[in-house]
């Protein structure tokens, strides 16, 4: 991604601490940002944090991402003021075990991916915010047999609904992501942890291990 100049400081501070082999790129961040969808917003304002868990819908052609909080989330009147604003998306993860490794003298470790953006909010209008009601549920009901549409709500519930929400969006000044998998070992010792992972047959270590084996 190409920064506006006078973000260029900005984006040189690392959001999260990495060692440059588990850095992401911008589009492994965007794609992981559209698949797990839903992140924890953290605001900051005068030495006050406040944090919500809420669904978000990228809009990588513009540079941003798109949510709706509830009014009496008192959330609502922080994020407009804050200095500072960041959001977070974990990708799946799993603990790895020193006992899998080929080599000696291994521990303990987690192998991971997250993405963590800041940006500036701006609150929208209630037609604006309707539209982010019907791209949230066309995205997510896109794979249903019978999906869900906004049309089924009658006006009065919908305009009932817009009264208890406002939509934003948040324009990414910066990103960041990881994604430690073990890229820091030997061939042996990797293959050898997805036969580990595999073995504990959890989804999160299934995970983990698809991802280990698919970026081989």
């Amino acid at each position: 991604m190409k920064w506006p100049e006078n973000q260029k400081t900005y984006q040189e501070k690392q959001i999260m601490y990495s060692r440059p082999m588990f850095q992401m790129t911008q589009s492994e961040c965007f794609e992981l940002i559209k698949k797990r969808a839903f992140g924890q917003m953290t605001s900051c304002y005068q030495g006050q944090i406040k944090q919500s868990l809420l669904p978000f819908l990228l809009d990588s052609s513009n540079n941003c991402l798109l949510g709706h909080i509830a009014k009496q989330n008192d959330h609502f009147e922080h994020f407009q003021q804050c200095d500072d604003l960041r959001v977070s998306f974990l990708g799946h993860d799993a603990y790895i075990s020193p006992s899998w490794y080929k080599s000696e003298q291994q521990v303990p470790t987690w192998n991971y991916q997250a993405v963590e953006i800041a940006g500036t909010l701006t609150p929208l209008n209630n037609d604006a915010t309707l539209e982010i009601i019907d791209q949230l549920s066309q995205f997510h009901e896109n794979d249903f047999e019978y999906p869900w549409t906004l049309d089924k709500v009658e006006p009065k519930r919908q305009q009932a609904m817009l009264n208890a929400i406002v939509g934003f969006k948040i324009e990414i000044k910066t990103i960041s992501g990881i994604s430690k998998m073990s890229q820091n070992k030997s061939a042996e010792d990797q293959q050898a942890l997805i036969r580990g992972l595999d073995q504990r047959n959890q989804y999160a270590s299934d995970q983990v291990s698809k991802i280990m084996t698919d970026s081989k």
